[in-house]
């Protein structure tokens, strides 16, 4: 019995990790290659025009992506150090990982599952917590920048002045009600005390990280309006962006469809600005691709890569 259950753990085990990367693989081919509100002549078209910008700028463009993940890899370093030491490398390994495992998994849970089983099961429930505390402060973030964006977009665009300020506010009470039915019971119920426990310096740091992650591919998606040549003054396409972002992040969905929901809701935002349907979408598709689908495929070596617990984390 001993050696059929070792034989099957031994089987399991790679198999597994194959199933996760194929159905990465799998499913960012399916978006870049069949989706049907882009094709491909168009989206490979739309490239060219970055290529025709010179190498300065698709370096600059590939460089917003890589800082993004950074910061992202330097809070998830934050957080755990809290807990316990963890290197920038062992940081990396397990934020695109999780990555490549939440691609496939309903509003990303499969990112809390790989972080967690990187580490001792019992403590498993730190690593959770750790990580719904960053999610939640890029959360806020987003909310803060978002009701904003929402308030600027309602005052000057596609909105009869003489309907009553009390819209406005409603729209957000519901946003704020959809963000917390969505997030609210996992963070309240079972994150609230271990929230306390951490430094407040370290909470600090966290919103600082998001607030910058939060700038840099906000503005990463204004560069691209520049580069495919949407000549929207900055105030109203920074608004309108932050719009977008607070929208989509209420949206239940997989990682997956994450450039499906932002496209359609940026093209809803970006109506008001009269901006291009096709170029949006393209731009949602690309930013997903540079932020998700390529961390994601380098995530999947990782994931390849993985080995125990034990071996990769010294106990909480």
């Amino acid at each position: 019995m001993y050696n059929l259950k070792h034989t099957f753990k031994q089987v399991a085990k790679p198999m597994i990790k194959l199933a996760v990367v194929a159905g990465c693989f799998y499913f960012i081919y399916l978006k870049l290659a069949t989706n049907t509100s882009v094709s491909w002549n168009e989206f490979s078209n739309s490239l060219k025009l970055i290529f025709d910008k010179g190498f300065l700028i698709i370096i600059f463009v590939f460089i917003l992506s890589a800082i993004n993940w950074l910061l992202e890899i330097l809070k998830w370093k934050v957080l755990v150090n809290t807990q316990q030491k963890l290197n920038y490398k062992s940081a990396l390994k397990q934020c695109l990982s999780a990555l490549t495992a939440s691609l496939i998994t309903p509003n990303r849970v499969g990112d809390y599952v790989a972080k967690a089983i990187y580490y001792p099961k019992d403590k498993a429930k730190k690593i959770v917590g750790l990580n719904a505390i960053g999610q939640f402060s890029q959360l806020f973030i987003t909310l803060v920048f978002g009701i904003m964006g929402l308030i600027y977009m309602y005052l000057n665009f596609g909105l009869n002045a003489s309907i009553n300020l009390n819209f406005i506010w409603i729209l957000v009470a519901v946003i704020l009600i959809l963000s917390m039915s969505k997030y609210g019971r996992f963070y309240i119920n079972r994150v609230k005390q271990f929230y306390i426990s951490i430094p407040l310096l370290s909470h600090l740091k966290v919103l600082g990280i998001s607030l910058l992650r939060y700038v840099v591919f906000s503005h990463q998606f204004y560069l691209l309006m520049l580069i495919f040549g949407l000549k929207i003054v900055y105030l109203p396409s920074m608004m309108a962006i932050f719009s977008m972002y607070l929208l989509a992040s209420i949206v239940p969905t997989l990682a997956i469809l994450d450039w499906a929901v932002k496209g359609s809701v940026a093209v809803f935002v970006f109506g008001f600005l009269h901006a291009n349907t096709f170029l949006i979408l393209e731009i949602s598709l690309l930013m997903w691709a540079l932020n998700f689908a390529i961390p994601a495929l380098i995530g999947s070596v990782f994931v390849f890569q993985y080995k125990t617990s034990k071996a990769l984390a010294p106990s909480l």
